[in-house]
């Protein structure tokens, strides 16, 4: 059993050893490693979404990987056709290092060699972001609780397990190679948990951060998600939204969406794609979140390699709009419980 207490994801009643609820008379389980809790209503809801995401994946270049791969995360080699993608990442994970240590303090602790990962000078050539230098980013005071929403293969949960955290990877997919299944890569624990991250199998409070991980956009309520999410936080605890694209005009948001539309049609010849959440954020909707919230949301963003960054910009020149931004938007809650709940936040 996790060492979390677990709540059903219909009516929030706390679960028993069986994984039952007696509230609502619903059980769930675990098998192959991974706890059960997408309702079969939102599983179906989702099945087209999922295979369709697939397909894209593959075509853009995912495939199966060795577990060195996986253990490398987010450092890739640079000819791996998503080296870009993984070089914005690894730098968003040394933003978080960092943040996480000015919130919770600073000790003599583990080293990033405990990650199993190679140092950069024995990549070479590597494209990630991460290096030796970064131990003084991965030094925390204590154990800290962390939900990793939209964990996809579960990278960020293996490296910020490896430092000692009791981390918690939450996807719908259960993918053996960009899902919760690819946890059979990792020599260091953590608990996988299919669910939907707006019906979490968790009780109120009791999570130091709690990360959407490239994953807030696919949400259809972003500032109900977010209201959610803070309800799970501790007093004091870090709300984090890593690596989804953001924008200052949500007319550039659309523009992207349409232009990714018609590429993925005309890459997988689908006459219909089935889209999930709103696609992109805006910097007004997180920070507007926050303050509903009582917090602030601050961003650092990632840059990438600077080819890449210019080849963007360029690029936006010539389709009329902004290129989305990507890198770590943070917040902390309030020291206080007293949370406000999204229903009713929604209502107003």
């Amino acid at each position: 059993m996790p060492s979390f207490v677990l709540a059903c994801p219909l009516c929030a009643a706390h679960l028993d050893s069986a994984l039952s609820c007696s509230a609502c008379a619903r059980d769930y389980s675990y098998h192959d490693g991974i706890y059960r809790f997408l309702l079969p209503e939102r599983q179906e809801a989702l099945q087209s979404f999922m295979s369709q995401y697939r397909l894209i994946r593959n075509s853009d270049g995912y495939r199966s990987r060795p577990a060195q791969y996986y253990r490398s995360l987010p450092d890739i080699d640079p000819r791996d056709p998503q080296a870009q993608t993984w070089r914005v990442r690894a730098e968003t994970f040394e933003h978080l290092l960092r943040q996480l240590v000015r919130y919770f303090g600073p000790t003599p602790a583990r080293s990033l060699a405990a990650l199993g990962a190679p140092s950069k000078s024995a990549q070479g050539s590597s494209s990630g972001a991460t290096s030796n230098s970064d131990e003084a980013c991965a030094r925390f005071s204590a154990s800290l609780a962390v939900l990793d929403l939209g964990s996809g293969n579960g990278w960020l949960s293996n490296r910020l397990a490896a430092l000692g955290h009791r981390c918690v990877a939450v996807d719908c997919s259960d993918d053996a190679e960009d899902g919760l299944g690819a946890f059979v890569h990792y020599s260091t624990p953590f608990t996988c948990v299919q669910a939907d991250f707006d019906q979490l199998p968790f009780a109120r409070h009791q999570f130091d951060v709690v990360i959407f991980n490239a994953s807030l956009h696919y949400s259809p309520d972003v500032l109900a998600t977010l209201h959610r999410a803070n309800n799970l936080l501790l007093p004091g605890g870090a709300l984090v939204v890593m690596d989804s694209p953001t924008f200052r005009s949500a007319t550039s948001g659309q523009r992207m969406l349409a232009e990714q539309s018609a590429q993925l049609r005309a890459q997988s010849g689908m006459a219909q794609l089935a889209m999930l959440g709103v696609g992109y954020l805006t910097a007004e909707t997180i920070i507007t979140a926050g303050r509903q919230l009582g917090s602030d949301f601050q961003f650092t963003p990632s840059r990438g390699s600077f080819g890449w960054a210019m080849r963007r910009l360029l690029a936006g020149f010539k389709r009329r709009r902004e290129p989305a931004s990507f890198g770590l938007w943070h917040s902390r809650a309030e020291r206080s419980l007293r949370q406000k709940d999204p229903d009713e936040l929604a209502a107003r």
